[in-house]
């Protein structure tokens, strides 16, 4: 049997000004998503790779889909680790504003347990939904 060949998609940069967020896909299987994360908002940055269980990134599309349409509600995403990670877009007050924002957190241990924690965001395009809807679909 010959193995099974993923595959390759670019990565994925939603970009503000100096403000961005970039996804790769790491891997797919079954039931999980493996996704590599790079944030950066205001001279902030923080990254982080995470799982995602597979209906909850369809679910995410299905709510993209929805927020690309119509340009009410939001789309949100997280991983399977409370707190590691949550991508959110979502209309900010009325028809053609929308917000993302991104919060990751990592948790070390040793004699004493450590949170490091990522969060920002910032307004993008409206038209910057039709390339984030395209890449989550076509990686899912």
């Amino acid at each position: 049997m010959e193995p099974t060949i993923e595959k390759q998609i670019p990565p994925l940069r939603i970009q503000s000004d100096s403000n961005f967020i970039e996804f790769e896909r790491l891997s797919y299987e079954e039931y999980d998503w493996h996704l590599s994360a790079i944030a950066e908002a205001n001279d902030f940055r923080g990254s982080l790779d995470a799982y995602c269980v597979r209906a909850d990134v369809q679910k995410f599309v299905q709510e993209l889909h929805a927020l690309n349409e119509s340009l009410s509600g939001s789309a949100t995403l997280h991983a399977i680790s409370p707190k590691e990670f949550e991508l959110k877009l979502f209309a900010i007050d009325r028809p053609g504003h929308i917000g993302v924002t991104i919060s990751m957190q990592r948790n070390v241990y040793g004699n004493k347990s450590f949170s490091h924690r990522f969060e920002g965001g910032f307004e993008i395009e409206p038209n910057d939904l039709n390339t984030i809807e395209d890449w989550f679909t076509e990686t899912t």
